[in-house]
C-alpha cells in the first residue's frame, strides 16, 4: 500500500482514485458484496459531490467534484478554494479509509484489491520496534502566549529526521500557575502536611502528537506568568512509546 495509505500523492491521481472508489462502492453488487454500511457510503458520497442549491451557495459546503472544477478553472482558482480542496481531500480520504477498513478481508477479490489499491496482507508480520532513543526537546522561541520547540534525535542531532520506525512524537505538559508557584515557595505552616514536589506523574496532560521537527504550543491568557513543564517521547507506527525525554520549562509570557 502507498505510504499515504491507499491514495496516490499527486492531486490529479487522487482525483482519479476518488472517481474510481466512489463508483466502485456505489455499484449495487459491490455495495452488498463488500458489506458497505449505508451511513459510511452516504458520508463519502456527500463529501465527493454536494452541489450547492439556492439559498445555500456557500463554497465550503461543496463536494470534492464541485471544488475540483473551481480549482481547475483559472478564473475561480483562489486561495480559499485551494484551502477547501485540501480540507475536502483529507475528509474524503478518511471517509474512504473507514469504508475500506470495514470491508471483511475474506470477501475481497483480486479485482477489488487492484481497483481500490488494497494491499494483500502478508503471511508474516514484523512488529514495529519500540523507539530506542528518547527525543531531545529544546525551546527555539518564546512569544506572547506561545512557544516554539525543537524535537531532535540524539543519535543524529544535526538533522531534522526522526529515527527509523518512529511515526510521531507525543508531547505532554504539566502546568503550574503563578499563584501555585508562589504558594509552593512559602514555608509550610506548622503542622501542615508537606506537599509533594511539582510535577508528579499525574500532573502531566497530553498536548499533541506531531511528526514535525518544530512544534508550536499555545497558551491561554489566564496561564500568563505560570510555568509549563514539557516532555516528549517517540511513538512507533503502532503508537507504542519509547522513553520520555528531558523536560523543559516554559514561562508563559
Amino acid at each position: 500500500m502507498p505510504a499515504s495509505g491507499h491514495f496516490p500523492s499527486k492531486l490529479a491521481d487522487v482525483n482519479a482514485q476518488f472517481d474510481t472508489d466512489i463508483a466502485y462502492f456505489n455499484d449495487p453488487l459491490n455495495t452488498t458484496r463488500l458489506c458497505i454500511l449505508a451511513a459510511f457510503l452516504a458520508n463519502a458520497n456527500k463529501l465527493y459531490t454536494n452541489p450547492n442549491t439556492p439559498p445555500n451557495t456557500a463554497p465550503d459546503e461543496l463536494g470534492w467534484k464541485e471544488l475540483w472544477l473551481l480549482r481547475n478553472n483559472p478564473s475561480t482558482r483562489t486561495k480559499p478554494i485551494n484551502d477547501l480542496i485540501a480540507a475536502r481531500r483529507k475528509q474524503l480520504e478518511e471517509s474512504i479509509r473507514i469504508i475500506i477498513n470495514d470491508i471483511p478481508n475474506s470477501v475481497l477479490t483480486t479485482t477489488d484489491r487492484s481497483t481500490l489499491l488494497i494491499a494483500a496482507h502478508s503471511g508474516t508480520h514484523t512488529p514495529a520496534a519500540i523507539p530506542a532513543n528518547a527525543p531531545v526537546i529544546a525551546i527555539v522561541e518564546i512569544g506572547h502566549l506561545f512557544a516554539v520547540l525543537s524535537i531532535t534525535d540524539p543519535a543524529h542531532p544535526h538533522t531534522q529526521s526522526k529515527p527509523a520506525g518512529v511515526a510521531s512524537t507525543e508531547l505532554e505538559g504539566a502546568f503550574q500557575s503563578r499563584a501555585a508557584i508562589a504558594a509552593a515557595a512559602l514555608p509550610p505552616a506548622a503542622g501542615s502536611p508537606v506537599l509533594p514536589a511539582f510535577p508528579q506523574e499525574s500532573d502531566f496532560l497530553h498536548i499533541a502528537n506531531t511528526g514535525k521537527f518544530l512544534y508550536k504550543t499555545h497558551f491561554t491568557a489566564d496561564q500568563k506568568g505560570g510555568d509549563e513543564i514539557i516532555r516528549a517521547r517517540y511513538l512507533n507506527s503502532r503508537k507504542q512509546p519509547g522513553d520520555w525525554s528531558n523536560t523543559i520549562t516554559v514561562t508563559v509570557s
